[in-house]
């Protein structure tokens, strides 16, 4: 009986949501923790009720209303456009959570487009990916290339699906993309994201499909952690190397050097299995744990038999063990007695 100090069913799966945790979600999380950080605040409106005037608790509350008549009225009562709660201007507010109308109320009374949180946040950030609010903020001025922590708002929207036309407006009105996102961002999170429009976008813009973000990561791994198979295809169409295997410095031991096929196996992700196996991934590459492909598929939750005797046909070896003598007949058989059992006892004696 092998022991389970290598990978065992349950434990991959804590390893690699962990290491998802860090890894993939990780390119995300210094764009986005920003904008849930002030959801959250401008949802709850006040923290501290005690000292908030009402003046600007009748304001916040008409702007997050939506409520447009409702703002004219606090702003009429003498409602200060510049007002702000927890650090977040009215204008952000109405950005988050209010109109366009209660937006063009509070510029045309003096409110500061480029007012930043002391965390750099400003409207615009909030603003996105609505197209017609982040129109009207860069009509007036809004830095389009105003960076947090080094990172654009054009980063953030390139990792949101259905946003290509927020993109294009970026670009077209200044978006520097030859300076404003380290590291291949903009195409590791198009690949995330799942839309190749997005990600075309910033291909034929002269970004590298095979280029590593600073953690080491490749775009086709982006692609794979929301197992986003079109975006996968676009990227090897475009040189993706479909059995790089790379070291992350964040990632946790287990799962250090898988390639995108296993990636793909641990999601028990059929389509990009596929797809894989016929550009040519290698069904037989060991992780230096010597977790196979094959392995990381028997873990599943769902018995995919399919994708078992697919990984077969391309020349996985089934009897491969790693240093423990577990094997993939071994996780298979965690899950009773199923077919893919049987398929994997029948060419283990081969």
């Amino acid at each position: 009986m092998p022991s389970n100090y290598y990978v065992t069913p349950a434990a991959i799966k804590k390893v690699f949501i962990c290491n998802k945790a860090i890894t993939g979600p990780l390119v995300f999380i210094s764009i986005f923790l920003f904008l849930l950080t002030a959801s959250m605040q401008l949802s709850a409106q006040n923290n501290d009720p005690l000292h908030v005037s009402d003046t600007t608790r009748a304001l916040f509350q008409a702007i997050r209303s939506g409520n447009d008549d409702l703002l004219q009225q606090q702003l009429a009562k003498g409602a200060n456009a510049n007002d702000s709660l927890d650090g977040y201007s009215a204008l952000m507010a109405a950005s988050l959570n209010g109109t366009v109308g209660q937006m063009r109320q509070l510029i045309a009374r003096g409110a500061k487009v480029n007012y930043q949180t002391n965390r750099g946040i400003t409207a615009l950030w909030l603003a996105v990916p609505n197209v017609e609010k982040t129109s009207l903020l860069l009509q007036y001025g809004a830095d389009v290339n105003h960076l947090i922590s080094g990172y654009s708002v054009l980063a953030k929207v390139a990792a949101m699906p259905g946003t290509i036309n927020e993109v294009r407006l970026l670009v077209n009105k200044g978006a520097d993309i030859s300076k404003n996102v380290p590291n291949q961002f903009f195409v590791y999170n198009a690949a995330a994201s799942g839309d190749t429009a997005i990600l075309a976008f910033f291909l034929r813009k002269g970004f590298l499909a095979n280029d590593t973000i600073i953690i080491g990561d490749y775009p086709i791994n982006a692609a794979l952690a929301f197992r986003s198979c079109e975006t996968l295809k676009m990227l090897v169409e475009n040189g993706a190397n479909v059995n790089v295997a790379p070291f992350n410095p964040l990632a946790l031991a287990a799962v250090q050097g898988l390639t995108p096929l296993m990636n793909a196996c641990i999601n028990n992700d059929s389509a990009s299995i596929s797809y894989l196996l016929q550009q040519g991934a290698n069904p037989n590459s060991k992780s230096p744990h010597g977790v196979t492909a094959l392995m990381l598929l028997e873990q599943s939750d769902t018995d995919n038999t399919d994708m078992t005797a697919a990984l077969i046909k391309y020349g996985a070896l089934v009897g491969d063990q790693q240093p423990d003598g577990s094997d993939a007949l071994f996780y298979a058989r965690q899950k009773g007695n199923t077919p893919t059992v049987t398929l994997l006892e029948k060419n283990i004696k081969k």
